[in-house]
């Protein structure tokens, strides 16, 4: 069985079971996604990565985000989008925090700026060199209709 096999079992069974637990002792943040939730992030991300941005199979994204519960759906949403995740800053998309450096110098495609509150960032000072997903991936349509694997 694939992981995508898995999740989809998953999701179908026990779609409220919580999936992704995200503690940070030093603010005491807490946050949990259930796999109803991650689905759900998943495919606006991936939505908003191929129906908005025009990417998917044969791109690459630069994903430059702390280990954070934000970064899974993210993370995910690249994959099953069909992009490869580099570490080049020619990447055909970035996704970073709105603080990190990717944010200047990505030269091609556009760049997502993560700057969630769950980040305590804001879209503040991206001078038009971002979009700001807390803008572009929440009204993203994300009911899953099949197995996103």
């Amino acid at each position: 069985m694939t992981p995508e096999q898995s999740f989809d079992r998953l999701l179908a069974a026990e779609p409220s079971r919580p999936f992704v637990t995200y503690y940070d002792e030093a603010t005491g943040e807490r946050s949990e996604l259930s796999a109803k939730s991650l689905a759900n992030w998943v495919a606006k991300t991936h939505h908003l990565l191929g129906d908005e941005l025009g990417l998917g199979v044969g791109d690459t994204a630069l994903v430059a985000l702390p280990a954070h519960w934000i970064s899974v759906p993210i993370l995910l949403g690249c994959l099953t989008a069909g992009l490869a995740l580099t570490d080049d800053a020619g990447a055909d998309a970035a996704l970073a925090n709105g603080a990190h450096e990717a944010i200047r110098v990505v030269s091609l495609g556009p760049v997502v700026a993560i700057v969630d509150r769950a980040l305590h960032r804001s879209a503040r000072g991206l001078d038009g060199l971002a979009r700001a997903a807390e803008v572009d991936v929440r009204p993203v349509p994300g009911a899953v209709a099949g197995p996103i694997g």
